[in-house]
């Protein structure tokens, strides 16, 4: 749990400041070229710096709370009130799912995919300076493979948005930042590691060396149990988003209406358009909070729904695809999301709650014996410390 913590939190601080290098770069660098390139670099960087933190450092905070055991839901211990705190960052930045779309719609395309491969050649040109060493020549050939995957996946993505398909290829884009985080990631973990590495054989002092130790283990764990996560992810993402698919092959396209919160409308836009893609005579219902429905015309307003109800329309939703928008209270999405926990023993989060409290009352309009399907799209783990009742 310590070493997971500490890859994830060094790891991200190595973002923040390779970031802010850049950022000086745009400005201090010999010549215009440099700072061109630093330039692109900040802008792809710049989103998953944003994101990647904010949702992976959330999952130090719970550990930290586990390290502790019963202590670390007291008082006595910070770790509790750092977790409600970072809980904040994944949102005020204007959301991770905005950050997604920001990333894999505008920053992976910027100047005909310019960015994107200044940073892949980044990543190779280390990954290569590294190859020498033998005990990091595992961690170049994981990476290579890792960048070689990412950039299938965004070939992939890119040839569907050119196809005329923009809601599919925006549909897994929180995944896409997921993935190319863990990249980025690893890559500043195996500049550290290479950096630890030269010191520990130039004799580093007692103290100084149990630093470069452990920023050996950090890297090492870091590759040998996270990184290996995103072949896997980039596979699925060069497929292309199997949501509707799946669910056509689930109900043997046999189903009565489908129902999806819309936060930033790729759940239903790219699910929506596979059905109507299949000739389905189905309901599609877009679901939205009560105190900010804007997609009926309403002003935006806060409410509690996390998750959906990003207070405007956001771009990639297809208004077309849906055939209605259900508002949803506050108070019927946190009853429903704890109704599902103690009840159906599923975890969720409060948009879940939103998502099957609106799909009740579908399924009551329809009557009995019809299929209603929708989403549970979230995990209750990140809601521990909000009062569901």
């Amino acid at each position: 749990m310590l070493l997971k913590q500490k890859a994830i939190v060094e790891g991200a601080l190595a973002l923040c400041l390779t970031c802010a290098r850049y950022l000086d770069d745009t400005t201090t660098a010999a010549d215009e070229a440099e700072r061109q390139r630093a330039a692109l670099l900040l802008e792809i960087l710049t989103p998953v710096a944003k994101a990647w933190p904010a949702e992976f450092c959330q999952e130090a905070c719970s550990l930290a709370i586990q390290v502790h055991g019963g202590y670390g839901y007291t008082r006595d211990f910070p770790v509790e009130r750092l977790y409600r705190d970072n809980r904040l960052n994944a949102i005020h930045e204007g959301t991770n799912g905005i950050q997604a779309i920001d990333l894999l719609g505008r920053k992976a395309r910027l100047q005909d995919g310019a960015a994107f491969a200044a940073l892949m050649e980044e990543i190779r040109s280390d990954a290569a300076a590294a190859r020498s060493l033998p005990l990091l020549a595992g961690y170049c050939d994981a990476l290579e493979a890792a960048v070689t995957g990412i950039e299938a996946a965004t070939a992939s993505i890119g040839a569907a948005r050119a196809d005329g398909r923009v809601g599919n290829s925006l549909a897994n884009a929180s995944l896409y930042l997921n993935a190319l985080g863990h990249i980025v990631i690893a890559w500043l973990w195996l500049r550290q590691a290479r950096a630890a590495h030269a010191a520990l054989r130039q004799g580093a002092a007692a103290e100084d060396a149990a630093f470069h130790r452990g920023k050996l283990a950090a890297c090492r764990y870091f590759y040998h149990y996270e990184l290996a996560g995103t072949g896997p992810t980039s596979e699925r993402l060069s497929r292309g988003d199997t949501t509707g698919p799946e669910i056509l092959a689930a109900t043997g396209g046999e189903l009565d209406a489908f129902v999806a919160g819309v936060g930033t409308g790729g759940t239903i836009t790219g699910v929506g358009e596979v059905l109507r893609d299949a000739g389905i005579d189905v309901r599609i219902v877009a679901v939205e909070p009560a105190r900010s429905a804007v997609l009926q015309g309403e002003r935006a307003g806060l409410h509690g729904i996390q998750g959906i109800g990003a207070s405007f329309v956001p771009n990639v939703l297809n208004r077309e695809i849906y055939d209605e928008v259900m508002s949803v209270r506050d108070e019927d999405a946190y009853a429903m999301a704890s109704r599902l926990t103690k009840e159906e023993g599923l975890l969720v989060g409060i948009s879940a709650g939103a998502n099957v409290w609106a799909s009740i009352q579908v399924g009551m309009q329809l009557g009995p014996g019809r299929r209603v399907v929708t989403m549970l799209c979230d995990t209750g783990e990140r809601y521990l410390s909000v009062p569901l009742e």
